[in-house]
């Protein structure tokens, strides 16, 4: 451990213009700890925080949080957790008659509304954002997921130059780290409203349609090849390790 612990304080030194407090480095140390010896970790640096991801596929591992940030920008994803929680959510959910299911990006707490609540909630979207255009949708960003027997849509909406610039809860449990309000759909009332919501949007194909994976930089991923295929690299820690390597 106090080998990895070393080799995360050098390398954050010399590629980060940020000075973190040691327990973000050990906390940074344990997420590489965890990840498979023969898989490469990327991690991005922010003043509030530090992302750890796969520069390969995308997938996130972890975010540490600047404990010295009374009001960060970004709260802490525990992945397990998010899981965990997002679960206990749905299974309650498909017991309701509301149609969507999102988190809400302020108070961090799981919200419901139905179809004509989510319309709304577009358009009230689009307001904020007046002359910068309508909010947006990938068609990577409409995912179809399946759990405990019910089938739900993971769609989530974004803007650049919006509140939308803080990463989705939601899919991360998925392992995508992707910036973005993600909103769960019942499958049939996501069918049955698919024109309503795109009418709203600002919808865009991309190159490999829904097969492509987005990061939080932009940079696009096969999801059946899982290479990258186009964007900006972003600064990359990454190596093969054991516990005890410097």
């Amino acid at each position: 451990m106090q080998g990895m612990i070393m080799f995360v304080r050098n390398e954050l030194k010399k590629n980060s213009q940020y000075n973190y407090p040691e327990c973000m480095v050990n906390a940074v140390a344990e997420i590489f700890l965890k990840v498979e010896e023969n898989r490469r970790i990327a991690v991005r640096t922010e003043d509030d925080c530090i992302f750890c991801y796969s520069p390969d596929n995308g997938e996130v591992f972890g975010e540490v949080r600047n404990p010295n940030y009374t009001n960060p920008k970004r709260g802490f994803i525990d992945i397990k957790q998010e899981k965990d929680r997002l679960y206990s959510e749905i299974k309650g959910f498909a017991e309701l008659p509301d149609d969507v299911l999102y988190n809400h990006n302020r108070c961090d707490e799981y919200m419901l509304l139905t179809i004509d609540e989510m319309i709304e909630e577009l358009g009230r979207m689009n307001k904020s954002l007046g002359a910068r255009g309508q909010i947006k949708l990938n068609d990577c960003d409409i995912r179809s997921t399946e759990i405990k027997g019910n089938k739900y849509y993971r769609v989530t909406f974004h803007h650049e130059n919006a509140y939308t610039r803080t990463p989705s809860r939601v899919e991360a449990v998925f392992g995508h780290f992707v910036h973005g309000f993600t909103y769960i759909f019942k499958a049939d009332a996501f069918n049955a409203n698919k024109d309503r919501i795109l009418a709203c949007v600002e919808h865009n194909e991309t190159e490999l349609g829904k097969n492509t994976i987005l990061d939080f930089e932009g940079v696009a991923y096969d999801k059946k090849k899982k290479k990258k295929k186009k964007g900006k690299k972003g600064r990359k820690v990454a190596r093969k390790h054991k516990e005890g390597d410097v």
